[in-house]
């Protein structure tokens, strides 16, 4: 007789397997059956897998490992075809953070893999950006009811977002780009008075900024 004997394992562990006939053990008992996480139940978490900037100290998260630090293996690629290195450290209770510094503003492809397994989303596309980067043309002085111009460049910056605000935001301002990520900010100053105006490039504020 032929029989099918199947269990469901709960931990990532090997497991030791026992068979015996009329109290006997078969030959070759005990086996072990070698258990491994699967891949697609990690969870990868953190701001820094979508962006973040040049030279700073980056990182984010892996949950649900049952396995150890050798298990993870974290590859990044720069735009230039360079790898950035990354250092991987167990936070215990099955949490693993991996820091790295990306060098060059530009796209970065972020590979995790489990136990040479690539982990669900892996590559993640992580836009490095360089706030310092940013030329601004400072604006002449102004008249009122004729608008100010100045030139900002993003060229070397890397992706992102520019924001503009004049006066907190109660002066509005327009945007036309020039090529070659060059915009051109316009406002139409109101009053006789200084303008205050503040740049921010993802969210920081772009060197020299406020601007008068």
């Amino acid at each position: 007789a032929r029989f099918a004997v199947s269990f469901v394992p709960l931990e990532a562990i090997d497991h030791i397997i026992n068979i015996t006939f009329n109290k006997e053990s078969v030959p070759g008992a005990p086996f072990t059956a070698k258990i491994h996480t699967d891949p697609n139940h990690i969870v990868v978490s953190g701001q820094c897998l979508a962006a973040t900037a040049v030279g700073k100290p980056s990182f984010f998260t892996l949950s649900n490992v049952s396995g150890n630090i050798e298990d993870i293996e974290v590859a990044i690629d720069s735009p230039s075809g360079e790898e950035v290195s990354a250092q991987v450290q167990d936070l215990g209770s099955g949490t693993f953070k991996a820091e790295f510094c990306p060098k060059i503003a530009g796209e970065h492809q972020i590979y995790i893999s489990f136990r040479e397994e690539q982990v669900p989303g892996s590559p993640f596309a992580c836009k490095v950006y360089n706030v310092t980067a940013i030329k601004v043309r400072e604006c002449v002085k102004g008249i009122v009811g004729k608008p100010v111009t100045f030139l900002v460049e993003t060229s070397h910056a890397g992706p992102g977002n520019l924001e503009v605000t004049v006066n907190n935001g109660q002066v509005p301002t327009s945007a036309q780009a020039q090529g070659n990520h060059t915009y051109a900010i316009s406002f139409n100053p109101k009053e006789a008075k200084p303008h205050i105006v503040e740049l921010k490039f993802n969210g920081e504020s772009v060197p020299g900024s406020p601007f008068k």
